[in-house]
């Protein structure tokens, strides 16, 4: 049986033999997701010994990044302006520096304001608006119906879902955009 300890050098050897750049960090947040063991908790008892069936979970989780499949989609966690959103292969990772976008949209979007999201993916853009600015509401539009699922599931855990509309759409078919919008207005902030 492996320890914690074992199991985490194991995977980080595994991810640097694959070139992975952040072997030791994305082993040990592959082994704190399946493990559900904080740092703390692994150095006060790294030899604490972990049932096969966590360690095959754990190394196929391993194996899938060694084939640079990030970690995001492995554990179905991004995390953007301090919040956590469901991610998964039908969407693009959030990006640190995207928050920026929605740090300057903070600066103008105003009370009532109504916001249209292009290529929503996850949601984070539109979403965190919303989480912001708890008196606006908006729509998010996608070409992809994956995409769009995350982005509605995102809502739902968020609890935004009744100020955030979803529309498959692509950037060009504007009277398919107001055909399925469902709105007798077309017009955003």
């Amino acid at each position: 049986m492996q320890t914690l300890e074992s199991l985490l050098k194991k995977g980080t050897t595994i991810l640097k033999d694959n070139g992975l750049e952040e072997a030791g960090l994305d082993a040990w947040l592959l082994l704190e997701f399946k493990t559900g063991k904080n740092r703390a908790y692994y150095f006060a008892h790294g030899d604490e010994p972990v049932s096969d069936e966590t360690a095959a979970e754990y190394l196929t989780l391993i194996d899938r990044r060694a084939g640079h499949i990030p970690v995001q989609q492995l554990t179905h966690q991004a995390f953007f302006m301090g919040y956590e959103f469901y991610v998964n292969e039908n969407v693009l990772i959030p990006r640190q520096d995207t928050e920026t976008l929605v740090e300057e949209a903070l600066k103008v979007v105003k009370p009532g304001m109504k916001v249209l999201d292009l290529c929503t993916g996850s949601g984070c853009i539109l979403l965190s608006l919303l989480l912001e600015r708890q008196d606006a509401c908006g729509t998010g539009v996608d070409v992809s119906p994956e995409a769009l699922e995350v982005a509605k599931k995102n809502a739902g855990i968020l609890k935004v879902e009744n100020r955030a509309d979803f529309v498959e759409s692509d950037l060009f078919s504007a009277p398919y955009f107001c055909e399925k919008g469902g709105k007798d207005s077309g017009k955003y902030d």
